[in-house]
């Protein structure tokens, strides 16, 4: 039985990871790089996730059971009316239920609080966002064109979660919970 072994960090090892120039050097400081945008797009992540979570435990007069199943009512029609005729009901409905609950009651209080807070899209944030989100590929410009000639993807990249600085900047969760409506439990 073979022992394993760990290849050489050579040219030829650098060339598999698309490093021609540079050598080894090169590839760790590529290597280095990636691991730190993954850090920050994970802290990122985290900190708007913990931000998501307090603004909707915040606010449970969003999840009122009748309103919703007033608009699952409507969707159902709509959906009927587009020529599906099979309707999720009962268990098989169940898991999608609460994440889409979460997911609309959070997208109502965050365009509230952007119409309220009169929150603009800086136009250098969601470059720098651009910039960040194609830096990782080998072609970076070439997928920052494309980017910026596709407005879908453009409207992506200026949605309102790249408006509201998450873990650093002016506004933050506690001015959240002073700007948003009391809770009517």
């Amino acid at each position: 039985m073979e022992e394993p072994a760990l290849p050489a960090l050579d040219e030829e090892f650098c060339a598999v990871f698309g490093v021609t120039e540079g050598g080894v050097p090169k590839l760790r400081e590529d290597v280095a790089a990636n691991m730190r945008r993954e850090l920050d797009q994970n802290i990122r992540n985290r900190n708007k996730t913990a931000v998501l979570e307090k603004l909707y435990d915040a606010n449970p007069w969003m999840c009122r059971t009748r309103s919703w199943s007033r608009r699952s009512g409507h969707a159902d029609r709509r959906h009927a009316s587009h020529g599906c005729q099979r309707r999720v009901t009962g268990t098989a409905r169940e898991p999608f239920v609460e994440p889409a609950r979460r997911r609309v009651a959070l997208g109502l209080l965050i365009n509230d609080i952007i119409r309220r807070e009169k929150l603009v899209l800086d136009p250098a944030r969601a470059n720098a966002r651009l910039d960040e989100m194609v830096s990782s590929y080998g072609d970076a410009a070439a997928l920052k064109r494309a980017y910026l000639q596709n407005a879908d993807a453009m409207r992506q990249v200026k949605a309102w979660r790249s408006r509201i600085r998450w873990s650093t900047g002016s506004w933050r969760m506690p001015k959240c919970r002073r700007s948003l409506p009391r809770s009517r439990s």
